[in-house]
């Protein structure tokens, strides 16, 4: 299946900027909250923070390239995606440090590519999810939509919208815009 157009050096900033507010900002618990934040963007402003598509896998909804890059920084990312855009890679590893599965910012990140309304959405997303413990967040995240997904395939954005609020109303605006 083809991966979305992610925003590479926004989904970075977003990452470190969940580094910087969560208690613990370990990789499930980042890509846990990034998908709530994602599910709040959709629902107020008709658009994801990071424009990447999200897999099922056993644990909850992952970012896939978002996560590939994220390996990467690790030093055990096999992405074609991501061979393919040595920059981004470089500069991922510029400013976040992977151990183990935590994350941390390292140099300085101005984060003037993330929207008033991103940094909202991933302020809510953190109040309301960011100190859950990680079974409650996996728990959460399995929602319709990744019920709806077969076991480590892309979730249709249109199964994550259909999880909102006004589902229908969001399904139309994405289909003006094209982006569904």
């Amino acid at each position: 299946m083809l991966k979305s157009h992610m925003d590479a050096e926004k989904a970075i900033q977003a990452v470190a900027f969940l580094v910087q507010i969560l208690p613990s900002p370990d990789i499930h618990r980042v890509v846990h909250v990034l998908y709530f934040a994602e599910k709040a963007h959709l629902a107020k402003y008709g658009r994801t923070v990071t424009n990447d598509s999200y897999i099922a896998m056993p644990f909850g909804p992952v970012p896939s390239n978002l996560f590939d890059l994220i390996k990467s920084v690790r030093g055990d990312g096999d992405s074609h995606y991501l061979d393919k855009n040595p920059d981004i890679v470089r500069h991922a590893k510029e400013t976040l440090k992977v151990y183990d599965h935590n994350l941390a910012i390292i140099g300085s990140i101005d984060f003037d590519l993330l929207s008033e309304s991103d940094k909202e959405c991933l302020l809510e997303a953190r109040k309301e999810f960011g100190d859950l413990p990680f079974p409650v967040l996996s728990k959460i995240s399995h929602d319709a939509a990744w019920k709806a997904t077969a076991k480590n395939k892309q979730i249709a954005l249109k199964n994550i919208v259909e999880t909102l609020p006004d589902a229908q109303s969001i399904l139309r605006h994405l289909r003006e815009t094209c982006k569904l």
